[in-house]
């Protein structure tokens, strides 16, 4: 398990975390658009009881996926990306997206569609799962955060 690996699509996480918090009129310059790859799974805790679970993620992903449908054709793509750019600039928001789509476009198709957003690969989820119970829990968070910041590759 790599968390530079995991980094990578975390980032592309943190801009999806970035654009959900602007789009529900919160404060992203106060906030910032994350604060390391993993926040994603924080918030993703929707019963906040410090760990998130594969079906929290699921369902926090299913929650998210039609404000992040901008101009709502129920498939995220490049024209999403406009509003995206409030958040992180043209360029942050290319890059990310281009991210964000090597990871989760299963198919091909230049698109992620709703079923590839909330069913798609979870590398940031599967880094920090190191028993492979389909949780990660606070202390699991709290290693890779630790060991992302130490530069560490467990």
């Amino acid at each position: 398990m790599q968390y530079r690996a995991a980094r990578a699509i975390g980032l592309a996480a943190a801009l999806v975390l970035g654009v959900v918090t602007f789009l529900e009129g919160g404060d992203v310059q106060a906030q910032g658009p994350a604060n390391g790859p993993f926040d994603l799974l924080t918030r993703a805790d929707l019963n906040r009881d410090g760990a998130t679970t594969r079906v929290e993620l699921r369902q926090f992903r299913t929650s998210t996926f039609g404000r992040l449908d901008v101009n709502r054709d129920r498939r995220l793509s490049a024209a999403d990306v406009s509003r995206w750019q409030l958040v992180m600039g043209r360029e942050g928001a290319q890059t990310q997206w281009r991210q964000f789509q090597a990871t989760l476009d299963t198919d091909g198709n230049n698109v992620v569609s709703r079923v590839e957003f909330i069913s798609g690969p979870s590398p940031a989820f599967d880094a920090v799962d190191v028993n492979n119970d389909d949780v990660a829990s606070a202390n699991e968070l709290a290693t890779a955060r630790a060991a992302l910041a130490s530069g560490a590759t467990p």
